[in-house]
């Protein structure tokens, strides 16, 4: 998680800002794994073209912040590679408890991915916990 010192230094900087917006706004385009809602792409969209010198509110600069870590990529999970926990959820997808979350490790897998992003890290994680593939102390960290 971010420091508030790093979101605040962020947020006094408007050049900083619009330069993130349209580098996250870039990911959809460049990235199948990444998507934006509706929501944040407006949002997105809004901080970079935003011409005003004033501070970001701190709402703002706690979406901004949650978007960029939700667009970083992460190679492991508490040091296990996510191609070995993608790999091991697989072998036991069936017994996931939704259909989705099967789709969702099929398509990990499918795709030869070997990061996550902070999205799917989550979901990973959950998946992997229902599994028993960690525990539920594991993967916490970020």
């Amino acid at each position: 998680m971010s420091s508030h010192r790093t979101m605040k230094d962020l947020a006094e900087n408007p050049s900083a800002v619009r330069a993130l917006a349209r580098y996250l706004l870039l990911l959809v385009g460049r990235d199948d794994t990444q998507a934006w809602t509706d929501w944040e792409i407006d949002f997105l969209e809004s901080m970079a073209t935003r011409d005003s010198e004033e501070p970001l509110t701190m709402r703002q600069r706690e979406v901004l912040t949650d978007l960029k870590h939700a667009a970083e990529r992460h190679s492991e999970i508490d040091g296990m590679s996510v191609r070995s926990l993608i790999e091991r959820c697989w072998l036991e997808r069936a017994d996931l408890d939704n259909d989705e979350d099967q789709e969702f490790i099929v398509t990990l897998r499918t795709s030869g991915q070997r990061t996550v992003t902070g999205r799917q890290r989550w979901r990973l994680v959950r998946c992997c916990r229902e599994l028993g593939v960690i525990e539920a102390y594991q993967g916490i960290e970020a």
